[in-house]
């Protein structure tokens, strides 16, 4: 196994000035590579939870060899794609409107509505969605199947419909950001 190069090994041991030399030296590679793929704010705000993180499993962090901006640009990675799937599955609720989902209460015909008017942009946009990431989403969103009943009804690898799920999901994004 290489040996560990002496600034990982003083901010393993709790050196903060190691710590501040690693920050230092590799921030701006983590901040970039997430600018590239993310919108400014997010990159900022990603780019703080990759070093929140990395601190927190620096101790037990093993040089391998490759490049310590390789072990920091995995976790900015797997940052953005957690982010990624808390954003496609999350909605927001107005605020001026506290009661429309207070658990037990009975839809009302304006909820009805307003969910109506809120499908209908959805619906277009994956109508417009090519033939499988169509599929994709339709069997997870609206069927509810997971990945492997997806992958042995399509015919196609587990790794392979997460990616197809992952596609089309940010390209639905993209179209309803445009419209």
């Amino acid at each position: 196994m290489p040996t560990t190069p002496p600034l990982i090994t003083a901010a393993q041991a709790g050196d903060r000035e190691a710590v501040a030399g690693l920050y230092l030296q590799h921030h701006r590679a983590v901040r970039s590579y997430l600018a590239r793929r993310c919108p400014a704010d997010l990159a900022d705000d990603l780019a703080q939870d990759v070093w929140v993180r990395a601190l927190r499993a620096l101790p037990s962090y093993q040089h391998t060899g490759a490049p310590f901006d390789a072990w920091l640009l995995t976790i900015a990675r797997n940052l953005l794609l957690d982010h990624q799937k808390r954003a496609a599955t999350q909605r927001e609720v107005l605020a001026d409107d506290p009661g429309r989902h207070q658990h037990g209460a009975a839809p009302g015909p304006e909820d009805q509505v307003l969910a109506e008017l809120d499908a209908a942009p959805v619906r277009t946009a994956v109508g417009q969605l090519p033939a499988v990431h169509r599929q994709a989403l339709v069997l997870t969103h609206w069927a509810g199947l997971s990945t492997a009943e997806i992958s042995h009804r399509i015919g196609r690898s587990p790794a392979a419909i997460r990616t197809i799920k992952c596609r089309a999901s940010a390209a639905l994004r993209r179209q309803l950001t445009a419209a």
